[in-house]
């Protein structure tokens, strides 16, 4: 039984994800030192986590329907919060009051969704817009706050020119 080209094209479009990981394994293992080491399948493991979590909250978000498009910015607002906090009142706290913070946000969002009816778009959209300058101006600060301490003349060490 001969296949047609809509049978080859269909085939392509089932398993093309799959050869397009297998070649990149092959790439990386012929290119890439230590490609195969336990301490780099431990790095790649710890570095996805994130992405993997937040694909899977956005998997169910879809699934039902929805959209979120301010996950990026909770996410980041959570991750200065934590560095903020960390120094405080201790790893566990500080996790506590960033995840806190973002259930809060998400509550924010799922009330004008869930209750008031609103577009999803709209409402995530202006969290993101909320959440990211927060997150833009704490780094800010921090990264002031931290420039002062160092005794340094500038951010990171680098010399100030003038034009004088």
């Amino acid at each position: 039984m001969s296949r047609t080209k809509e049978d080859n094209l269909a085939l392509i479009k089932k398993y093309s994800a799959i050869a397009m990981l297998i070649f990149f394994i092959l790439f990386n293992s012929v290119f890439t030192p230590n490609f195969f080491r336990i301490g780099n399948l431990n790095n790649i493991i710890t570095q996805i986590c994130p992405t993997i979590l937040c694909g899977m909250g956005m998997t169910l978000v879809i699934s039902t329907g929805g959209i979120d498009i301010a996950v990026g910015s909770v996410m980041a607002l959570a991750g200065v919060m934590t560095a903020q906090f960390m120094p405080g009142t201790g790893l566990f706290p500080a996790l506590i009051l960033a995840v806190l913070a973002s259930v809060f946000a998400g509550c924010i969002s799922g009330f004008f969704v869930g209750r008031l009816k609103l577009q999803a778009m709209v409402i995530t959209l202006g969290m993101q817009l909320a959440a990211f300058p927060r997150c833009s101006a704490a780094g800010a600060i921090s990264t002031l706050i931290s420039w002062g301490r160092s005794g340094s003349s500038s951010p990171c060490g680098a010399p100030i020119k003038s034009a004088a």
